[in-house]
């Protein structure tokens, strides 16, 4: 009698546990790896990932021990396939990939030994180049694309005079015209990033060490470039920083370097810059980090020492940061972590170094 109660309370306890689970597959959302291997067999860096039509694309150097070419792939509904055309044989880093109505940009870096940028489009059957970019020392760093309403803009780090300057060039169809005066940073410049707004009006931020090391932001306004609020905005220096704009109100995320490292978020709300929700949310220190705005939610990704240099994936939703379903997702440290957010799905992409250096795309669902 004993025996046949035991094995009643197990049988019990095992449909309430696949109940459960069958409950939770399929009720709540989760983070899933389109493509069961990743999407490189070998080493995939300097990542860059988009989303049109609803079909992930990704751009990275790597791949079959073709480790000095960008190579180019979407996702099917099943398996990564490569597409377009891939580009030549020769050592690339900073690859930024966009995707505008249907035309595929694409720039990246040099990195053998002239380290100078290549933008190009796809005209259908091959690269085409967007003619030169200029450089004071023939080397740049943190280079940045965009793309508004079919007209690229890059932006980049111009090193002169053994200082790293901002400089934002717009493409007129024939050649790259800067935008205000080159090398417009006060001083030098690390981590910076471009957003160009729905009006088609560019800023940008980065960590300005003409003042500390602290983050400054900046915005294009028709004619120079004037600072958001005042330079060197945070309360320590920064590292990592990525900038987005919603509605007009521009946002910055970094790392705190006074605190550890860890991830904060500040807005500008017409007068100064304040924290958006608790600053310094991460568990440690961040790295690679990752900023995006879908309709109102701020959105941030990046890899977190705090939980052995994983990925994690955190929005602000209720004046809290919270988790995007669980953390830790990579096997390893994750590195050259990319987010998107689609339809208000978000989608990651990274290099695990705990897998070989592989490159993976989740989608959260």
């Amino acid at each position: 009698m004993r025996k046949k109660i035991i094995l009643f309370t197990i049988f019990a306890l095992f449909a309430l546990i696949s109940t459960y689970v069958f409950t939770q597959d399929i009720g709540n959302p989760s983070w899933k790896f389109l493509g069961k291997n990743g999407f490189s067999k070998s080493g995939a860096f300097s990542i860059a990932l988009q989303i049109y039509d609803s079909v992930p694309y990704v751009a990275f150097w790597g791949d079959d021990g073709w480790r000095n070419m960008p190579v180019e792939k979407k996702y099917n509904g099943s398996t990564w396939e490569n597409v377009w055309k891939s580009g030549p044989h020769l050592p690339v880093d900073c690859i930024s990939l966009q995707i505008d109505e249907g035309t595929p940009f694409i720039a990246y870096r040099e990195s053998a030994s002239s380290f100078m940028p290549t933008i190009a489009k796809y005209n259908g059957d091959d690269w085409e180049s967007l003619s030169e970019v200029s450089s004071n020392e023939d080397a740049i760093k943190d280079l940045n694309l965009s793309v508004f309403k079919g007209k690229p803009y890059v932006a980049f780090l111009d090193h002169n005079n053994n200082l790293w300057k901002a400089n934002v060039v717009a493409y007129d169809g024939d050649d790259w015209t800067p935008l205000g005066s080159s090398d417009f940073s006060t001083g030098s410049a690390d981590f910076m990033t471009l957003k160009i707004d729905d009006n088609g009006t560019p800023y940008v931020a980065f960590t300005d060490w003409e003042n500390l090391g602290k983050a400054t932001a900046m915005k294009y306004n028709g004619k120079n470039w004037e600072p958001i609020g005042f330079a060197g905005f945070t309360p320590n220096s920064v590292s990592w920083t990525a900038i987005e704009v919603y509605e007009g109100t521009p946002y910055v995320a970094f790392s705190d370097n006074g605190n550890s490292g860890k991830a904060t978020v500040m807005k500008y709300n017409g007068k100064s810059w304040e924290n958006l929700g608790k600053p310094d949310f991460s568990v440690d220190s961040v790295s690679f980090i990752q900023f995006q705005i879908y309709n109102g939610i701020p959105y941030i990704a990046y890899s977190d020492e705090g939980i052995s240099d994983k990925i994690a994936v955190m929005k602000y939703e209720g004046n809290n940061w919270k988790y995007v379903g669980a953390k830790g997702l990579s096997v390893g440290r994750a590195a050259d972590v990319q987010l998107r957010i689609y339809k208000g799905i978000p989608y990651i992409a990274f290099t695990d170094e705990g897998n070989g250096d592989k490159g993976f795309v989740m989608k959260y669902e």
